[in-house]
């Protein structure tokens, strides 16, 4: 009994220690942490966990030491335990995101970095977490997206503008991600996400039948998710299915996206109904007015409906909006982010305004304005 009480009134004595020296303690991680002895950094926050479960500066301080020496199962396992009520939940938000990037657990990655970017809506760290995901996974018209909400929300020029480029003149090269998704597929089998993602490759790469299994799988694990149905009547209707196409698109709510009405006008073509095909492409222009494989398809339909000058005027605003996307290429190729030049973000602002990015244009102005030019040196070499 008495060996019992001592060891209580040790056990405490200690908590009581540890608990007192808190502070010194973090402090103390928090160094080896910054000179990268991450194992040190958990050594000293042992006893404080132990007494102290819900520390959640030890926890955040653990689990990116975790993160680093990339044992990713156990900096998710840490990091999870950090509440959104805590002052440490936006830094361990990140970091757990980071984890399951790391660990290939990409659609838990994508719900995390998606509600943290809800919370913290001017998190650029959370921004391009959620942007590199997606463009792993082949979204790149949703990384575009969440791009321009963000940079509306106040992000600066000089941050958003050159991503913003290049994902415009970005072509996805499925190729090179479908070796990782399959690496990914492997680790972490049937991810809804993963599989979509392989569905396009497969279908961009040519490989029919093994893009209609992926595509069949991404129905059967994310039956309500809308893009999944999108990209798979697609790829029905390509193949010549039309049936399955038209009964996939019927089976979700219509959204203002351009790809949903203009795969409707494509699908109302094939049965010959041009003024069906052309209302949805006026939708589509409507969304998307510059786009030339849109104005393309409009110039077709209205030489089909005998509408010939209009049909003319299309046309010659596809091939004008190709040429200048072709020049906004070669111009992204060659702007240096380290050292812009004025001349250079202008070239830019102008072929922007041309292919309708009005936004961009003037926030290449912008930068334009704020550059300082080199000045030539007047000393002798």
């Amino acid at each position: 009994m008495v060996l019992v009480l001592a060891v209580l009134i040790g056990y405490f004595a200690l908590g009581s220690f540890v608990r007192a020296n808190a502070a010194s303690r973090l402090r103390e991680a928090e160094r080896f942490l910054r000179q990268k002895e991450n194992a040190h950094a958990r050594e000293v926050l042992n006893w404080l966990l132990w007494f102290e479960p819900r520390q959640y500066q030890a926890l955040l301080i653990t689990g990116i030491s975790l993160n680093a020496d990339r044992k990713f199962p156990e900096a998710i396992a840490v990091l999870e335990r950090i509440p959104d009520t805590s002052e440490q939940f936006e830094q361990g938000g990140i970091a757990l995101a980071s984890s399951l990037n790391h660990d290939k657990q990409f659609d838990r990655a994508l719900s995390v970095l998606r509600r943290h970017l809800e919370l913290f809506p001017r998190s650029v760290v959370t921004c391009e977490e959620l942007v590199r995901l997606n463009l792993k996974l082949l979204r790149q018209r949703e990384a575009t997206t969440l791009l321009l909400e963000f940079w509306g929300r106040g992000w600066d020029d000089f941050g958003a503008l050159p991503l913003l480029l290049e994902l415009e003149v970005k072509t996805a090269t499925p190729h090179e991600a479908v070796a990782v998704l399959e690496g990914v597929d492997r680790q972490h089998p049937r991810q809804p996400a993963v599989v979509l993602a392989l569905a396009r490759a497969y279908s961009m790469m040519g490989k029919t039948e093994q893009a209609q299994a992926q595509f069949e799988d991404a129905l059967r694990l994310n039956p309500q998710d809308f893009l999944t149905h999108l990209l798979a009547a697609e790829f029905f209707f390509n193949r010549g299915d039309v049936e399955s196409a038209q009964r996939l698109l019927k089976s979700v709510k219509p959204i203002e996206d351009d790809r949903y009405w203009f795969l409707l006008c494509r699908i109302a073509d094939h049965s010959n109904q041009l003024e069906e095909a052309h209302s949805c492409l006026q939708k589509v222009l409507t969304l998307r007015p510059n786009d030339e494989t849109y104005l393309l398809k409009q110039a077709t339909l209205l030489r089909r409906m005998g509408q010939i000058e209009e049909a003319r005027t299309a046309a010659l605003r596809a091939s004008q909006l190709a040429e200048d996307r072709k020049q906004l290429v070669l111009l992204s190729h060659k702007f240096d982010r380290n050292h812009p030049s004025p001349e250079h973000c202008l070239e830019i602002a102008d072929f922007l305004e041309r292919l309708g990015y009005l936004e961009q244009a003037r926030g290449w102005r912008r930068v334009s304005q704020l550059i300082v030019p080199v000045q030539p040196s007047n000393l002798a070499p």
